[in-house]
Formats: structure tokens, sequence, C-alpha cells
């Protein structure tokens, strides 16, 4: 009787690890779902930070691709606040509010302050990815796959920074801008993006490539407008290619917590 007792103990506590392994794998699974809406709100969020650039510094007539953008950001901003997977309700609002703003008045703005309104605005949205990756290993009790990723988005989101820093010296070349600052950003964005792929241990061609191509821009020429528009299409070689990785890592980190998850 009492054999039987254990038998059936030990039975109901394999059940029971069951149902939580599956019942982790779920939330994780949709907050994964949540995580690429995210993702894909930060891509529409470039591709109009590259139409209105065009639009303000290039003075190119991209307004028909801008519109489009724009009723992309809108779908988006509404999709992300009816999620309620991502963060509070009052994060949310704010998600929307914020996305909605890059598609008001952008004929008015400067090409620095369009930079970094969408700069800040990409940085808010990897900010709420970063909190859904911690929340989801912690509700799939799984936060001991959590140092190695915060390592990995720590390195990437200063990659980003120094990025956006490069961006705005770039900007600054035409008005006075010392020629040595911005070398030393160049030099400085050049030695996050190495660590971005020191601390990335999979083979990412591209993010290879972007280091050696920045390398032959070190150096600082004359401040023409040509020179400017070469600078500003390598950093929107470098841009995708740092989201990409971080959208690696992501889904790296996942597949850890998912074969974890049916293991148990």
């Amino acid at each position: 009787m009492e054999a039987f007792n254990n038998n059936f103990f030990l039975g109901l506590l394999g059940d029971v690890s069951a149902m939580v392994g599956k019942g982790s794998s779920r939330s994780l699974m949709k907050h994964k779902a949540s995580i690429q809406s995210l993702m894909n709100a930060i891509e529409v969020v470039r591709q109009h930070r590259s139409m209105t650039h065009q639009y303000l510094f290039h003075k190119q007539d991209v307004t028909a691709e801008i519109d489009e953008l724009d009723k992309q950001i809108v779908k988006a901003a509404n999709s992300l606040a009816g999620d309620r997977y991502i963060g509070t309700s009052i994060e949310r609002i704010s998600l929307r509010n914020k996305l909605l703003q890059l598609t008001s008045s952008y004929k008015g703005r400067s090409v620095s302050t369009n930079l970094v309104a969408h700069g800040k605005m990409i940085r808010q949205l990897i900010f709420q990815i970063d909190s859904q990756m911690m929340l989801s290993l912690d509700k799939a009790n799984q936060l001991d796959l959590a140092g190695d990723y915060n390592d990995q988005w720590q390195t990437v989101m200063s990659g980003i920074e120094a990025l956006t820093q490069y961006r705005l010296c770039i900007m600054s070349m035409n008005m006075g801008l010392k020629p040595e600052l911005l070398a030393k950003q160049a030099e400085m964005l050049y030695l996050k993006l190495q660590k971005v792929d020191a601390v990335y241990d999979e083979y990412h061609p591209a993010l290879s490539e972007c280091i050696d191509e920045l390398g032959s821009y070190l150096s600082v020429e004359e401040p023409t407008e040509e020179y400017q528009q070469k600078l500003f299409a390598l950093c929107s070689i470098i841009s995708p290619t740092l989201i990409d990785v971080y959208q690696a890592i992501v889904e790296k980190t996942f597949s850890k917590a998912m074969s974890i998850g049916y293991a148990a």
C-alpha cells in the first residue's frame, strides 16, 4: 500500500511538472509573439526615419512613401496598444502616442531633431522588448538564461547609442563641428561594433562587413554634402544589422528557454 502511495505521488508530481512545463512554453510563445510585434514596429520606424531623412536632408519628393509608412505606424501603434502582454496599459498608451507623434509635422522638423525623435523611439521599443524578455524568462522560471542575454543586450544597446551619436556628428559636419570630434566618435562606434561582434558568438557576415566598411571612414574628409551622404548611407547599413543581431540574440534565448521548457 505504501509503495502504491509513493508511486501515485511520484506520478502526480510528474503530471504537475509536465503541466508547468507546457504552461511555461505557452507563456513564452505569447510573449514571443508580442516581442515580434515590437520588432516589426522598430522596422517600420527605421524605414520612416530613412524616408523622412531623404525628404529633409536630400530634398527628395518621397511624400507618397512617407504617407504609406505613416499608415503602417498607425497600424503598429494600435496593435501594440491592444496587446495586453506588452507592459502596463499606461506603457502601451505611451508607446502608441509616441509612435503617432512620428507621423505628424515631420516637414517642420530639422534633420537632427528628426534623427533624435526616431532614434529615441527605437530605443524605447528595444527597452520594452528587454522588459518582455525578462518577464517571460521569470514566468518560465528560467532566469538563469538572463545573465548571458543581458550581457549581449547591453553590448548591442551600447552600439546603437554610439551609432546615434555618430549620426548626430555627421549632421553637424557643416555646422562648425571640429573634425577630430567626428573622428573620435567614429573610433568609438568602431570599437563598440567590435565588441558586438565578439559577444555575439554566431557568425554574422553583415556585421563584419559593417566593421570593415566603417574602418575605411575613420579618417575625416572635407565636410562636403557628398561625403555626408556616404556616411549617412553607411549608418543606414549598420543600423539594421545591429537590430538583426539583437533579434538573433532574442531568438537564441527563446530557443534555449523553449527547449528547457519542453524538457521539463
